[in-house]
């Protein structure tokens, strides 16, 4: 059973407070400059006679493979020593190692309790991962109450993740009371610190006139640009969308096919199917029935519904060599994780 929470301040430092904080401050400039062959040698000794920071920070060495070969077990023994110590970063990290099962046998239910031993410390991360796990009932029993109870403690830490689910819960009225103007103001708040799902849900708000925004097509691009940029492929597919329309911006097909690709190439199967019909359509692209079958035959191994008969389509159009060829293309995309489209 997870002890209740109760939030404690408190000032985290790395550097230790002993006589050997000199070797250690040494190796942390090391590693802050790239130099991890001097941060490894100044950390090592440190860490074999107990310290903790140089402990937990070698272990995220071994992690990363910062300057040594990527090795979860050893940084799973260097975590768990740090974090015996109560090092934050050391609990953090082991959770995450529990939660993934790298380096140790996955146990969520052992990453849920280090976690919450580092949330007690006031570990904001620690607070937001934890209150996620009881949310969505993901290792530990679903608890809406303990899921409010943690994202509000990192939330009140500027935590942008714990503001956007936080925000949500207000929203539905989940764990707590339903409050749409703390819904809103959350949320905002945590697409103002760049948390790209929360960027995407204020654009949707402004596209759509909801949630107590105006209806600003100027402002939903505003927002779907910055997480679009940031890799998420919903936005991308809906600023994709508005540069199709010409809606809060100039149309512009070329701009739409640009991050209906960059949408694609994360597996997203709606912005592949887009991409395939306007390949086959010539639609700010050079008409290109090989890529507009590869595409179409790529979301259709994702189970788009509407793959199916637009690939039959554009199948109609072509020779049996270019069918081929297309196929061939779709398992080198495909197979290589996207990596390889040919594009």
């Amino acid at each position: 059973m997870l002890k209740t929470f109760r939030a404690v301040a408190l000032i985290i430092s790395l550097s230790p407070a002993l006589a050997t904080a000199q070797d250690f401050n040494a190796g942390l400039a090391a590693a802050q400059s790239g130099d991890f062959a001097t941060a490894l040698r100044e950390w090592t000794p440190l860490a074999q006679q107990g310290d903790p920071a140089a402990q937990s920070n070698l272990a995220r060495m071994y992690v990363m493979g910062y300057g040594v070969p990527v090795d979860f077990a050893q940084a799973a023994q260097l975590y768990k020593l740090a974090a015996d110590q109560g090092n934050i970063p050391a609990q953090r990290g082991l959770a995450e190692l529990y939660y993934s099962g790298r380096g140790v046998e996955q146990d969520r239910l052992a990453a849920a309790r280090l976690y919450n031993a580092a949330a007690q410390q006031g570990d904001s991360i620690s607070q937001s991962r934890l209150g996620l796990m009881f949310l969505r009932g993901d290792g530990i029993a679903e608890n809406l109450e303990n899921a409010a109870t943690y994202l509000t403690a990192a939330a009140n830490q500027n935590n942008p993740s714990a503001q956007y689910y936080l925000g949500n819960m207000y929203a539905r009225g989940q764990g707590v009371a339903q409050d749409r103007n703390e819904a809103l103001r959350l949320i905002q708040s945590a697409a103002q610190l760049g948390f790209a799902k929360a960027q995407d849900q204020i654009a949707v708000f402004y596209r759509n006139g909801d949630a107590g925004l105006p209806q600003d097509d100027s402002q939903a691009v505003y927002w779907f640009q910055l997480a679009a940029e940031q890799g998420l492929a919903g936005a991308q597919f809906s600023l994709a969308s508005q540069y199709r329309k010409g809606e809060g911006v100039a149309q512009d097909l070329a701009e739409q096919n640009r991050w209906l690709r960059a949408a694609a190439v994360q597996g997203l199967s709606k912005a592949q199917v887009n991409l395939g019909l306007n390949y086959a359509n010539g639609a700010g692209v050079p008409r290109d029935l090989v890529a507009a079958h590869m595409w179409l035959n790529i979301a259709r191994v994702n189970e788009n519904e509407h793959a199916e008969s637009n690939l039959q389509q554009v199948e109609a159009l072509m020779t049996q060599e270019q069918i081929n060829t297309a196929a061939e293309r779709a398992n080198i995309c495909f197979n290589s994780n996207y990596a390889n489209c040919g594009e």
